[in-house]
This record gives structure tokens, sequence and C-alpha cells, in this order.
């Protein structure tokens, strides 16, 4: 099974977030070492499920999470499984899911843009 975005499923948070990361305006202003640089080219070569496996380990390598907030997620993880098992849980397909981020997120810019004139 791959990695891939095309199962129905949402993407891996963690490449949402590494795109925002890489994609901000904070990058520009620092210059990338010539290795980083290669680096870079060759990562954004790769096929999208190696992108995909290279960003989210790059991602989990970031995070320092003690035992107890890891313990936490996994009650959690377990807990919201049980639900979905037994029926007490809702679960919405990503497109709806997509549809109804993208609305939410073209209501609040399109109040910002008219608040702003």
């Amino acid at each position: 099974m791959g990695l891939g975005c095309d199962s129905g499923r949402a993407p891996f948070p963690g490449l949402l977030a590494l795109s925002a990361l890489v994609s901000h305006s904070v990058w520009e202003n620092e210059p990338m070492s010539p290795e980083v640089s290669d680096l870079l080219k060759r990562a954004l070569a790769l096929s999208v499920d190696e992108r995909a496996a290279l960003a989210n380990t790059l991602l989990d390598s970031l995070e320092t999470t003690s035992q107890s907030v890891q313990e936490a997620w996994d009650e959690e993880v377990a807990r919201r499984m049980e639900d979905l098992k037994a029926g007490r849980a809702v679960t919405v397909p990503w497109e709806q899911l997509h549809r109804e981020l993208l609305a939410m997120v073209n209501e609040r810019w399109a109040r910002g843009a008219h608040s702003a004139t």
C-alpha cells in the first residue's frame, strides 16, 4: 500500500504543515546553504510516496513530545477508534471535508477583504 493521497482520505497533515512552512515568506529571507539546496532539489525529485514519507520523518524529528503527552495521544486515538467501532462517531468523507474547509476559508477571506476596503 502506497503513502499517496489518492485513497479518498485526507493527505498527511505533516505534508500540509511542511508545505506551509516551505512556502512561507520567512524562508525567502534565509539563504540556504549549498548542501541544503542540493538536498531539497534531490528530495523534490522523489516520487510522491517517497516525499510524503520523507516529510513525515522530518516533521517527526522536530517533535519533542514527552512520554506522558505521547501516552495521552495514544489513549485518545484508542478512545476514538473505539467510538468509531461502536458507532458513536460520525465520519466525513475527505471530499466533503475539503469542500467545507475551502468554503470556510473563502468566507473568512471575503470578510477580511471587504473589511479592509
